[in-house]
């Protein structure tokens, strides 16, 4: 989710020592791909266990028509429990690769695993064997998101202000606030609504919000993002 593009094809690829594996490409609606798909790979190194240092990280990359355009590092230690949950995982640029913004990097949600050839042998394997389901929430909830100021932001204007709004994203829906003229200190005091298709915050991704400056004559100026997670912690944020 939150791909660069819209009406763009993804797929994921899974790199762990010499082992390769990757997704069918999936168009994106809403900057949302979904692939509910399974990627496993099995690898072999000279290593006792899954917590030698000669067990090498798992290396995730988002990939575009040409290039992987942002990726994930995963440590195999740190997913070697086999009841490991679905999660979101936020990847950065590939800096090598892709000049997109770092908000745009993507997030996956996807079961990580890694075995130990002591439990599941004889080779090192990631992934499971098990297609996940596409999961349809119960009933339909509403985000509220209240957004009352920002302090500090970036002078973008020649004036050395900037005249502030908030795009924000959230599952494949994008809302906006009001444009606030020539300050640094914005007050919106705003309320934006969201449809979200699960029964549990945490099942869901994050509002991810990105900061702009209106332009009357040209492109609006990117100033700057945040990513708020939807766990009970920050309802309050």
């Amino acid at each position: 989710m939150n791909l660069p593009k819209n009406d763009e094809k993804y797929r994921i690829r899974v790199r762990w020592g010499d082992k390769l594996e990757e997704t069918d490409k999936v168009k994106t609606v809403g900057r949302v791909a979904p692939y509910f798909t399974k990627v496993v790979l099995e690898a072999e190194f000279p290593a006792e266990s899954i917590d030698d240092p000669q067990v090498p990280d798992i290396f995730v990359y988002i990939n575009d028509t040409d290039d992987d355009i942002s990726y994930i590092r995963l440590k195999p230690q740190e997913i070697s429990n086999e009841d490991q949950i679905p999660k979101n995982y936020y990847f950065g640029v590939n800096l090598a690769k892709s000049s997109i913004r770092d908000d745009l990097a993507g997030i996956v949600k996807m079961r990580a695993y890694a075995s130990d050839p002591q439990t599941r042998g004889p080779l090192y394997r990631f992934g499971w064997d098990i297609e996940p389901e596409k999961y349809i929430g119960s009933r339909q909830n509403t985000v509220h998101l209240n957004i009352y100021q920002a302090k500090g932001l970036i002078s973008a204007d020649d004036t050395g202000l900037s005249d502030p709004y908030i795009k924000v994203y959230f599952f494949g829906q994008e809302k906006k606030t009001t444009i606030c003229k020539q300050t640094l200190n914005p007050t919106w005091n705003e309320v934006l609504y969201f449809e979200a298709p699960f029964d549990r915050p945490e099942e869901g991704p994050p509002l991810i919000l990105t900061f702009w400056d209106h332009d009357k004559y040209s492109d609006d100026d990117f100033i700057g993002s945040l990513i708020i997670p939807l766990e009970p912690e920050n309802h309050n944020l």
